[in-house]
């Protein structure tokens, strides 16, 4: 039996900046850990090296991934290194297989919803693992044939400061300063985490912003497909009448998920909300985050536009409101 992987919508990107105002230099750490899945080891799963009064960061999409690894000992520290990654979906159940003289990871259905399921059937032990953007965060270490690891993937980040570390290192008592747990408000991307010298200790600080994300070929794209699509039209109209709307495109400005193509209708109304839909359920937009919209006013059949409008409410129909 097939399996096909369907990947929809992007995702919000985020960001975390690291200051370091200290008289050393310092590697950041963001790492994961699965709070409703035990006997995991968290590893170093996003990193970046700064030097005393410099300035770099780590970001990273919501996009999983399954992970066969392997573990060694590195000067009584363990590695994982992964031999194999391949992008995943929640709900997804694979195997590990032992294929062309090596351990192999295959889809082979559907898991509980939120979760990602690997049952090892290679008769041998196999480091398996689950992660997001590219890289494995988290593994579960020598899983006997004949078993599964369940991974419900709730992830908590934290980040810390350690000294220099490579990927997939797995995080136990190295961390030198921290950690922190990486909250991000709603609506808001970008952590920046300020070390300091407060006396003879280092203080750490973490503050929430949004960073505005463009992805210039999208933007092309998009702009041609509206010219193409509005062409019979009169130009796009600046001030927006009251009433209702078809061919209604809703365009995110952050790289966060809320796209709305037609067929698709809104309405405008005196308080200057345009509410539009249906947006689907796995595609709604982000309250208090920024969108540009295009429709076709009912009455004139002319073209208008609301450009960086906040999403109020979110759902089926989601409502935009001028800032």
């Amino acid at each position: 039996m097939e399996f096909t992987l369907l990947f929809g919508a992007s995702q919000m990107r985020y960001y975390v900046d690291f200051n370091n105002q200290t008289d050393r230099a310092w590697t950041m750490v963001v790492y994961q850990t699965l709070p409703d899945s035990i006997g995991l080891d968290s590893v170093a799963w996003k990193k970046t090296t700064v030097p005393k009064s410099g300035e770099s960061g780590v970001e990273w999409d919501i996009d999983y991934l399954v992970a066969l690894g392997n573990y060694k000992q590195i000067g009584g520290i363990g590695v994982y290194k992964s031999s194999q990654k391949f992008p995943a979906i929640l709900g997804t159940k694979w195997n590990v297989v032992f294929k062309d003289s090596v351990q192999q990871l295959e889809l082979d259905g559907t898991a509980e919803s939120g979760t990602i399921v690997i049952h090892n059937q290679s008769g041998a032990l196999a480091d398996i693992g689950v992660g997001m953007s590219d890289q494995a965060s988290v593994f579960k270490r020598n899983v006997l044939s004949g078993s599964d690891g369940q991974f419900k993937i709730t992830p908590t980040y934290w980040v810390g400061l350690f000294n220099d570390l490579q990927l997939g290192t797995v995080i136990s008592s190295n961390v030198v300063v921290g950690p922190l747990q990486l909250q991000f408000p709603s609506g808001q991307n970008k952590a920046l985490l300020t070390a300091s010298l407060d006396g003879s200790s280092i203080k750490l600080g973490l503050e929430y912003q949004t960073s505005l994300v463009f992805d210039y070929q999208q933007i092309k794209v998009l702009s041609a497909a509206i010219n193409h699509n509005f062409s019979q039209d009169s130009d796009i109209q600046g001030e927006i009448p009251e009433g209702h709307y078809t061919e209604v495109y809703v365009t995110p400005i952050q790289g966060q998920s809320g796209t709305l193509r037609p067929p698709s209708t809104g309405t405008y109304s005196s308080s200057g909300v345009f509410s539009c839909g249906s947006f689907e359920s796995n595609d709604l937009p982000i309250v208090e985050t920024y969108y540009n919209i295009t429709a076709k006013f009912d009455s004139d059949g002319k073209t208008y536009s609301l450009n960086g409008v906040k999403c109020a409410h979110n759902g089926k129909t989601s409502d935009f409101k001028k800032r």
